[in-house]
Protein backbone atom coordinates (compact mmCIF):
# COMPACT_ATOMS: atom_id res chain seq x y z
CA UNK A 1 0.00 0.00 0.00
CA UNK A 2 1.39 3.41 -1.03
CA UNK A 3 1.64 6.47 1.21
CA UNK A 4 -1.06 8.11 -0.90
CA UNK A 5 -3.41 5.13 -0.42
CA UNK A 6 -2.92 5.40 3.34
CA UNK A 7 -3.69 9.13 3.17
CA UNK A 8 -6.96 8.44 1.34
CA UNK A 9 -8.04 5.90 3.97
CA UNK A 10 -7.27 8.31 6.82
CA UNK A 11 -9.31 11.11 5.26
CA UNK A 12 -12.35 8.90 4.71
CA UNK A 13 -12.72 8.50 8.46
CA UNK A 14 -10.93 10.68 11.00
CA UNK A 15 -11.32 7.89 13.57
CA UNK A 16 -12.43 10.15 16.41
CA UNK A 17 -9.68 12.73 15.96
CA UNK A 18 -9.89 15.96 13.93
CA UNK A 19 -6.78 16.30 11.69
CA UNK A 20 -5.64 19.59 13.26
CA UNK A 21 -2.92 19.93 15.90
CA UNK A 22 0.26 21.76 17.09
CA UNK A 23 -1.54 24.96 18.08
CA UNK A 24 0.71 27.86 19.02
CA UNK A 25 -0.47 31.20 20.39
CA UNK A 26 2.07 33.95 19.74
CA UNK A 27 4.70 31.22 19.32
CA UNK A 28 3.83 29.38 22.56
CA UNK A 29 2.24 25.90 22.55
CA UNK A 30 -1.50 25.95 23.23
CA UNK A 31 -3.15 23.01 25.02
CA UNK A 32 -6.38 22.40 23.08
CA UNK A 33 -8.22 19.47 21.52
CA UNK A 34 -10.22 20.13 18.34
CA UNK A 35 -13.91 19.18 18.16
CA UNK A 36 -14.65 20.40 14.65
CA UNK A 37 -13.13 22.83 12.18
CA UNK A 38 -13.30 24.35 8.72
CA UNK A 39 -10.72 26.13 6.57
CA UNK A 40 -11.99 28.25 3.66
CA UNK A 41 -9.96 30.02 0.96
CA UNK A 42 -11.14 31.88 -2.12
CA UNK A 43 -9.90 34.54 -4.49
CA UNK A 44 -10.24 38.08 -3.20
CA UNK A 45 -10.90 36.98 0.39
CA UNK A 46 -8.80 36.42 3.49
CA UNK A 47 -8.17 32.76 4.36
CA UNK A 48 -10.55 31.89 7.19
CA UNK A 49 -10.54 29.07 9.75
CA UNK A 50 -13.38 28.33 12.19
CA UNK A 51 -12.28 26.03 14.97
CA UNK A 52 -14.10 24.66 18.01
CA UNK A 53 -11.76 23.38 20.72
CA UNK A 54 -11.78 22.16 24.32
CA UNK A 55 -9.06 22.59 26.94
CA UNK A 56 -8.67 21.14 30.43
CA UNK A 57 -5.89 23.62 31.30
CA UNK A 58 -7.11 26.95 29.94
CA UNK A 59 -9.39 28.81 32.36
CA UNK A 60 -10.35 31.83 30.26
CA UNK A 61 -10.40 33.11 26.69
CA UNK A 62 -9.46 36.63 27.75
CA UNK A 63 -6.83 38.35 25.59
CA UNK A 64 -7.05 35.82 22.75
CA UNK A 65 -8.52 38.21 20.16
CA UNK A 66 -5.96 39.75 17.75
CA UNK A 67 -3.25 37.32 18.90
CA UNK A 68 -1.15 35.57 16.21
CA UNK A 69 -1.94 31.85 16.08
CA UNK A 70 -0.78 28.89 14.03
CA UNK A 71 -1.71 25.22 13.67
CA UNK A 72 -0.94 22.17 11.55
CA UNK A 73 -3.85 20.62 9.66
CA UNK A 74 -4.55 17.86 7.15
CA UNK A 75 -3.19 14.35 6.77
CA UNK A 76 0.45 13.90 5.73
CA UNK A 77 1.76 14.13 3.09
CA UNK A 78 -1.10 16.48 2.15
CA UNK A 79 -0.93 18.71 5.19
CA UNK A 80 -0.32 22.42 5.73
CA UNK A 81 0.37 25.03 8.43
CA UNK A 82 -2.16 27.82 8.90
CA UNK A 83 -0.85 31.11 10.30
CA UNK A 84 -3.13 34.01 11.10
CA UNK A 85 -4.86 36.13 13.73
CA UNK A 86 -7.78 35.37 16.04
CA UNK A 87 -10.68 37.60 15.00
CA UNK A 88 -13.33 36.51 17.52
CA UNK A 89 -13.88 34.01 20.33
CA UNK A 90 -17.14 32.50 21.59
CA UNK A 91 -17.19 30.46 24.79
CA UNK A 92 -19.42 27.38 24.70
CA UNK A 93 -19.10 25.89 28.20
CA UNK A 94 -16.81 25.53 31.19
CA UNK A 95 -16.82 25.43 34.95
CA UNK A 96 -17.94 22.20 36.59
CA UNK A 97 -16.82 19.91 33.78
CA UNK A 98 -13.24 21.10 34.13
CA UNK A 99 -12.95 21.65 30.37
CA UNK A 100 -13.32 24.97 28.62
CA UNK A 101 -14.95 24.77 25.18
CA UNK A 102 -14.82 27.71 22.79
CA UNK A 103 -14.88 28.58 19.10
CA UNK A 104 -12.45 30.83 17.25
CA UNK A 105 -12.70 32.64 13.93
CA UNK A 106 -9.19 33.04 12.52
CA UNK A 107 -8.14 35.09 9.50
CA UNK A 108 -4.93 34.43 7.59
CA UNK A 109 -1.80 36.59 7.61
CA UNK A 110 -3.37 39.07 5.15
CA UNK A 111 -5.43 40.36 8.08
CA UNK A 112 -2.45 42.70 8.61
CA UNK A 113 -3.76 44.64 5.60
CA UNK A 114 -6.77 45.86 7.60
CA UNK A 115 -4.81 49.05 8.23
CA UNK A 116 -4.21 51.82 5.71
CA UNK A 117 -2.99 55.37 5.19
CA UNK A 118 -3.37 57.93 2.37
CA UNK A 119 -0.76 57.72 -0.38
CA UNK A 120 -0.26 58.55 -4.02
CA UNK A 121 1.49 56.76 -6.89
CA UNK A 122 2.55 58.26 -10.19
CA UNK A 123 3.47 56.30 -13.33
CA UNK A 124 3.08 52.96 -11.62
CA UNK A 125 1.52 49.69 -12.73
CA UNK A 126 -1.16 47.98 -10.66
CA UNK A 127 1.12 45.05 -9.60
CA UNK A 128 3.78 47.51 -8.48
CA UNK A 129 1.36 49.49 -6.27
CA UNK A 130 -0.16 46.29 -4.82
CA UNK A 131 3.30 44.92 -4.01
CA UNK A 132 4.09 48.09 -2.07
CA UNK A 133 0.92 47.67 0.00
CA UNK A 134 1.82 44.03 0.74
CA UNK A 135 5.40 44.86 1.66
CA UNK A 136 4.57 47.49 4.25
CA UNK A 137 2.27 44.97 5.95
CA UNK A 138 4.98 42.30 6.23
CA UNK A 139 3.91 40.20 3.23
CA UNK A 140 5.72 39.05 0.12
CA UNK A 141 4.47 39.58 -3.44
CA UNK A 142 4.30 37.41 -6.56
CA UNK A 143 2.41 38.29 -9.71
CA UNK A 144 2.26 38.71 -13.44
CA UNK A 145 3.70 41.91 -14.92
CA UNK A 146 1.29 44.44 -16.42
CA UNK A 147 2.32 46.80 -19.19
CA UNK A 148 0.22 49.86 -18.41
CA UNK A 149 1.63 52.62 -16.17
CA UNK A 150 -1.14 54.71 -14.60
CA UNK A 151 -0.52 58.43 -14.46
CA UNK A 152 -2.05 58.66 -11.00
CA UNK A 153 -3.28 56.14 -8.39
CA UNK A 154 -4.43 57.33 -4.97
CA UNK A 155 -5.38 55.69 -1.67
CA UNK A 156 -7.55 57.82 0.63
CA UNK A 157 -9.58 56.26 3.43
CA UNK A 158 -9.36 52.65 2.17
CA UNK A 159 -7.56 49.91 4.09
CA UNK A 160 -4.56 48.37 2.34
CA UNK A 161 -6.61 45.25 1.59
CA UNK A 162 -9.52 47.21 0.11
CA UNK A 163 -7.12 49.32 -1.94
CA UNK A 164 -5.32 46.24 -3.26
CA UNK A 165 -8.67 44.80 -4.35
CA UNK A 166 -9.70 48.10 -5.93
CA UNK A 167 -6.47 48.38 -7.91
CA UNK A 168 -6.56 44.75 -9.05
CA UNK A 169 -10.16 45.03 -10.26
CA UNK A 170 -9.16 47.91 -12.57
CA UNK A 171 -7.37 45.43 -14.81
CA UNK A 172 -9.69 42.45 -14.25
CA UNK A 173 -7.15 40.49 -12.22
CA UNK A 174 -7.55 38.62 -8.91
CA UNK A 175 -5.75 38.43 -5.58
CA UNK A 176 -4.85 35.15 -3.90
CA UNK A 177 -2.61 34.56 -0.89
CA UNK A 178 -0.35 31.73 0.22
CA UNK A 179 2.48 31.28 2.73
CA UNK A 180 2.47 34.96 3.69
CA UNK A 181 2.60 36.16 0.07
CA UNK A 182 0.03 38.18 -1.85
CA UNK A 183 -0.46 36.72 -5.34
CA UNK A 184 -1.67 39.14 -8.02
CA UNK A 185 -2.52 37.21 -11.20
CA UNK A 186 -4.10 37.57 -14.59
CA UNK A 187 -6.62 34.67 -14.25
CA UNK A 188 -6.64 33.90 -17.96
CA UNK A 189 -2.85 33.71 -18.17
CA UNK A 190 -2.77 31.67 -14.96
CA UNK A 191 -5.23 29.17 -16.42
CA UNK A 192 -3.58 28.96 -19.83
CA UNK A 193 0.09 28.77 -18.77
CA UNK A 194 0.18 26.98 -15.39
CA UNK A 195 0.68 23.23 -15.14
CA UNK A 196 -1.98 21.11 -13.40
CA UNK A 197 -1.13 20.28 -9.79
CA UNK A 198 -3.30 17.17 -9.45
CA UNK A 199 -5.67 14.90 -11.35
CA UNK A 200 -9.16 14.43 -9.93
CA UNK A 201 -10.72 11.15 -11.03
CA UNK A 202 -14.33 9.98 -10.77
CA UNK A 203 -13.93 6.31 -9.90
CA UNK A 204 -11.48 4.13 -8.01
CA UNK A 205 -8.03 4.50 -9.59
CA UNK A 206 -5.38 2.01 -8.54
CA UNK A 207 -2.72 4.62 -7.84
CA UNK A 208 -3.66 7.68 -5.79
CA UNK A 209 -0.10 8.99 -6.09
CA UNK A 210 -1.17 10.74 -9.30
CA UNK A 211 -4.98 10.47 -9.16
CA UNK A 212 -7.27 11.71 -6.40
CA UNK A 213 -10.79 10.40 -6.07
CA UNK A 214 -13.71 12.62 -7.02
CA UNK A 215 -16.69 11.92 -4.79
CA UNK A 216 -18.94 14.41 -6.56
CA UNK A 217 -18.70 16.70 -9.57
CA UNK A 218 -21.39 19.23 -10.50
CA UNK A 219 -20.56 21.31 -13.58
CA UNK A 220 -22.51 24.28 -14.90
CA UNK A 221 -22.28 26.23 -18.13
CA UNK A 222 -23.75 29.70 -18.54
CA UNK A 223 -24.07 31.74 -21.70
CA UNK A 224 -21.76 34.72 -21.84
CA UNK A 225 -24.77 36.73 -22.99
CA UNK A 226 -26.66 35.75 -19.83
CA UNK A 227 -23.65 36.58 -17.66
CA UNK A 228 -23.36 40.09 -19.08
CA UNK A 229 -26.33 41.54 -20.94
CA UNK A 230 -24.61 44.84 -21.71
CA UNK A 231 -21.11 45.44 -22.96
CA UNK A 232 -19.11 48.55 -22.14
CA UNK A 233 -18.05 51.50 -24.25
CA UNK A 234 -15.45 54.04 -23.21
CA UNK A 235 -15.06 57.51 -24.70
CA UNK A 236 -11.84 59.52 -24.62
CA UNK A 237 -10.06 62.35 -26.39
CA UNK A 238 -7.19 61.72 -28.76
CA UNK A 239 -5.52 64.98 -29.84
CA UNK A 240 -8.82 66.82 -29.66
CA UNK A 241 -10.83 64.09 -31.40
CA UNK A 242 -13.41 62.01 -29.52
CA UNK A 243 -12.66 58.28 -29.74
CA UNK A 244 -14.74 55.29 -28.61
CA UNK A 245 -13.42 51.90 -27.42
CA UNK A 246 -15.94 49.04 -27.45
CA UNK A 247 -15.75 45.82 -25.41
CA UNK A 248 -15.76 42.75 -27.70
CA UNK A 249 -18.17 39.89 -27.00
CA UNK A 250 -21.73 38.64 -27.38
CA UNK A 251 -23.88 41.43 -25.93
CA UNK A 252 -27.48 42.50 -26.47
CA UNK A 253 -26.46 46.13 -26.15
CA UNK A 254 -23.82 48.52 -24.89
CA UNK A 255 -23.56 51.27 -22.31
CA UNK A 256 -21.08 54.10 -21.87
CA UNK A 257 -19.10 54.04 -18.61
CA UNK A 258 -19.21 57.72 -17.82
CA UNK A 259 -17.71 57.39 -14.32
CA UNK A 260 -14.41 55.95 -15.60
CA UNK A 261 -11.60 58.37 -16.41
CA UNK A 262 -9.98 57.39 -19.72
CA UNK A 263 -6.60 59.02 -20.26
CA UNK A 264 -5.65 57.70 -23.69
CA UNK A 265 -6.06 54.79 -26.10
CA UNK A 266 -3.84 52.53 -23.96
CA UNK A 267 -5.96 53.28 -20.90
CA UNK A 268 -9.11 52.41 -22.86
CA UNK A 269 -7.53 49.16 -24.07
CA UNK A 270 -6.65 48.25 -20.46
CA UNK A 271 -10.27 48.56 -19.37
CA UNK A 272 -11.42 46.58 -22.39
CA UNK A 273 -8.91 43.80 -21.66
CA UNK A 274 -10.10 43.66 -18.06
CA UNK A 275 -13.48 42.36 -19.21
CA UNK A 276 -11.95 39.38 -20.99
CA UNK A 277 -9.92 38.23 -17.97
CA UNK A 278 -12.59 38.69 -15.27
CA UNK A 279 -13.42 35.32 -13.67
CA UNK A 280 -17.06 36.35 -13.22
CA UNK A 281 -17.54 36.32 -17.00
CA UNK A 282 -16.12 32.82 -17.57
CA UNK A 283 -18.51 30.37 -19.12
CA UNK A 284 -17.99 27.15 -17.12
CA UNK A 285 -17.93 26.54 -13.37
CA UNK A 286 -18.08 23.41 -11.24
CA UNK A 287 -18.19 22.14 -7.69
CA UNK A 288 -16.00 19.11 -6.93
CA UNK A 289 -15.93 17.13 -3.68
CA UNK A 290 -12.98 14.96 -2.64
CA UNK A 291 -11.58 13.34 0.48
CA UNK A 292 -9.71 15.84 2.65
CA UNK A 293 -6.86 17.46 0.72
CA UNK A 294 -5.10 20.39 2.41
CA UNK A 295 -2.46 21.06 -0.22
CA UNK A 296 -4.79 22.15 -3.03
CA UNK A 297 -5.35 25.89 -2.84
CA UNK A 298 -6.96 28.65 -4.94
CA UNK A 299 -4.84 29.79 -7.87
CA UNK A 300 -3.78 26.22 -8.74
CA UNK A 301 -4.99 24.32 -11.79
CA UNK A 302 -6.26 20.73 -11.64
CA UNK A 303 -7.19 18.16 -14.27
CA UNK A 304 -10.65 16.58 -14.02
CA UNK A 305 -11.62 13.15 -15.36
CA UNK A 306 -15.34 12.63 -14.78
CA UNK A 307 -17.12 9.49 -16.06
CA UNK A 308 -17.25 7.35 -19.16
CA UNK A 309 -20.39 9.07 -20.39
CA UNK A 310 -19.28 10.69 -23.60
CA UNK A 311 -21.20 13.93 -23.31
CA UNK A 312 -19.68 14.62 -19.90
CA UNK A 313 -16.19 13.54 -20.87
CA UNK A 314 -16.06 15.74 -23.93
CA UNK A 315 -17.63 18.75 -22.28
CA UNK A 316 -16.25 18.91 -18.75
CA UNK A 317 -13.05 16.86 -18.60
CA UNK A 318 -9.74 18.65 -18.73
CA UNK A 319 -8.06 21.56 -17.01
CA UNK A 320 -9.79 23.81 -14.46
CA UNK A 321 -8.66 26.73 -12.30
CA UNK A 322 -9.32 26.37 -8.57
CA UNK A 323 -11.18 29.50 -7.47
CA UNK A 324 -11.95 28.44 -3.92
CA UNK A 325 -11.60 25.61 -1.42
CA UNK A 326 -13.63 24.65 1.64
CA UNK A 327 -12.28 21.98 4.00
CA UNK A 328 -14.71 20.55 6.56
CA UNK A 329 -13.53 18.24 9.34
CA UNK A 330 -14.87 16.73 12.55
CA UNK A 331 -14.30 13.55 14.53
CA UNK A 332 -16.08 11.42 11.93
CA UNK A 333 -14.98 12.69 8.53
CA UNK A 334 -12.76 15.12 6.60
CA UNK A 335 -13.73 16.28 3.11
CA UNK A 336 -12.79 19.08 0.72
CA UNK A 337 -14.97 21.09 -1.65
CA UNK A 338 -13.31 22.71 -4.66
CA UNK A 339 -14.89 25.55 -6.63
CA UNK A 340 -13.59 25.43 -10.21
CA UNK A 341 -13.86 27.74 -13.22
CA UNK A 342 -12.62 27.96 -16.81
CA UNK A 343 -13.43 30.14 -19.84
CA UNK A 344 -14.83 27.18 -21.82
CA UNK A 345 -14.09 23.57 -22.67
CA UNK A 346 -12.28 24.71 -25.82
CA UNK A 347 -9.96 27.22 -24.15
CA UNK A 348 -6.32 26.81 -25.19
CA UNK A 349 -4.05 25.58 -22.38
CA UNK A 350 -0.40 24.74 -21.86
CA UNK A 351 0.80 21.19 -21.21
CA UNK A 352 3.57 22.43 -18.89
CA UNK A 353 4.25 20.54 -15.67
CA UNK A 354 3.29 22.08 -12.35
CA UNK A 355 5.80 24.49 -10.81
CA UNK A 356 5.25 26.16 -7.38
CA UNK A 357 4.82 29.92 -7.69
CA UNK A 358 7.99 30.62 -5.70
CA UNK A 359 10.06 28.65 -8.22
CA UNK A 360 8.64 30.15 -11.40
CA UNK A 361 11.64 32.46 -11.81
CA UNK A 362 14.25 30.52 -9.80
CA UNK A 363 14.13 26.71 -9.56
CA UNK A 364 16.29 26.80 -6.41
CA UNK A 365 14.16 29.38 -4.58
CA UNK A 366 13.11 28.47 -1.03
CA UNK A 367 9.46 28.06 -0.15
CA UNK A 368 8.13 31.22 1.59
CA UNK A 369 7.56 30.95 5.34
CA UNK A 370 6.13 33.03 8.19
CA UNK A 371 7.62 33.92 11.56
CA UNK A 372 6.40 36.06 14.46
CA UNK A 373 8.04 39.43 14.98
CA UNK A 374 6.74 41.66 17.78
CA UNK A 375 3.30 40.03 17.81
CA UNK A 376 2.73 40.00 14.05
CA UNK A 377 3.40 37.56 11.24
CA UNK A 378 6.31 38.46 8.99
CA UNK A 379 6.88 36.74 5.64
CA UNK A 380 10.35 35.54 4.68
CA UNK A 381 9.64 37.35 1.38
CA UNK A 382 8.45 40.59 3.01
CA UNK A 383 9.16 43.62 0.88
CA UNK A 384 10.20 41.60 -2.18
CA UNK A 385 8.46 41.68 -5.53
CA UNK A 386 8.69 38.77 -7.96
CA UNK A 387 7.12 38.81 -11.40
CA UNK A 388 6.11 35.59 -13.10
CA UNK A 389 7.90 35.13 -16.43
CA UNK A 390 6.02 37.43 -18.83
CA UNK A 391 5.13 36.18 -22.28
CA UNK A 392 5.93 39.50 -23.94
CA UNK A 393 7.94 42.36 -22.41
CA UNK A 394 8.82 45.52 -24.24
CA UNK A 395 11.19 48.30 -23.33
CA UNK A 396 11.82 49.36 -19.73
CA UNK A 397 10.79 52.80 -18.46
CA UNK A 398 10.57 54.54 -15.07
CA UNK A 399 7.74 53.34 -12.87
CA UNK A 400 7.89 49.84 -11.38
CA UNK A 401 10.24 48.26 -8.89
CA UNK A 402 11.71 44.87 -9.75
CA UNK A 403 13.57 42.79 -7.16
CA UNK A 404 17.20 43.76 -6.89
CA UNK A 405 16.93 46.56 -9.43
CA UNK A 406 16.11 50.23 -9.89
CA UNK A 407 12.71 51.76 -10.39
CA UNK A 408 11.65 50.33 -13.73
CA UNK A 409 8.46 49.35 -15.47
CA UNK A 410 6.99 47.71 -18.53
CA UNK A 411 5.64 49.38 -21.60
CA UNK A 412 4.90 47.82 -24.98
Amino acid sequence: MSVADTQQQKTRSTRGSVPMSRFKLNGVSMDVSVVEASVVSTDGQHDEARVTVTSSTLETTDDLVDQPISFYWGVAPRAETFAGYIMSVEEKSGGATGALTFSMVIFGATKAMFQGSPQFWSRRSVPSAVSELAGKDGLGFYGHPHTYLWKALAQTEETDWTMAQKLTSKIGWRLWQRYGCLLCYDPLKLFQESGSYARLYMGTPEDYTTDRQLLEFQPMEVSTVEKAQLGSKYGYFNEGTVQVATEPGEFKGYKFNTDTVIEDSRSAATYIEAGSTDLDTWKQSAMARTWGDADIFPGMCVEVITTNRRYLKAKYDGKWLVRGTSHQMDRQQYQTMLYLVRPSSKAAVSTATYTPFWRMTDVSAAKPSLSINDGRWLSSKAGTMTYMPPSNIGKIVDGDKLPGGPLVGYQP
